[in-house]
């Protein structure tokens, strides 16, 4: 009897499992595709971040396609639950970078247009953190008139900062969805 319903469960599962395999090939190449255009468009600085964004988005969606081929195939509910409770951080990884893909497109247009936003004033925080193999501490985001701008990708040095600009009146030209800081600058400076 038992094995009666496990080759009726195997022949339910097996049209499933094959639909959850042909997704994961086809995020697999969307991933390698979208790779390519990372390293085509580097130095397009919304491209650049939108790019990184979709390779975030479709590797965490398929380790997310290959957990729940392993739910599918596991018997055990407890081992259903677990592989459940282990793929759902990576499919919501995968959303949550999809859903900022469409405000991004607007930045790019925003870029292209050179129609960015400015915000001036002194930095009330501004955070750090080390990236770097030589140590350095590189400024993450900075906060002005309670607005969390993010400075990845400017790469400022917290050494630059403390010199520069802490206790400058600030100007900030950013992307207007994603909050990408584009330049930073203390007020008397040549942009």
């Amino acid at each position: 009897m038992k094995l009666e319903t496990a080759k009726k469960n195997n022949q339910q599962q097996k049209p499933l499992m094959e639909k959850t395999m042909k997704a994961a090939i086809f995020i697999f190449i969307a991933a390698i595709a979208v790779t390519v255009g990372f390293y085509t468009y580097e130095s397009h600085y919304v491209l650049n971040i939108l790019y990184f964004t979709l390779i975030v988005g479709l590797v965490a969606g398929l380790i997310g396609c290959y957990l729940l081929r392993a739910l599918l195939r596991s018997n055990k509910i407890v081992s259903k639950i677990l592989w459940g409770l282990i793929q759902t951080p990576f499919f919501l990884a995968a959303l949550l970078m999809f859903v900022q893909i469409p405000g991004m497109i607007d930045d790019k247009k925003a870029f292209d247009s050179n129609s960015l936003p400015t915000v001036s004033g002194k930095a009330k925080k501004a955070e750090f953190s080390s990236e770097e193999d030589d140590g350095e501490l590189y400024m993450d985001y900075i906060y002005i008139k309670g607005q969390e701008y993010d400075t990845t990708e400017l790469v400022i040095e917290k050494i630059f900062y403390e010199k520069e600009l802490k206790g400058k009146n600030i100007t900030v030209t950013y992307l207007p969805n994603s909050k990408y800081a584009v330049s930073v600058y203390a007020d008397g400076w040549d942009e």
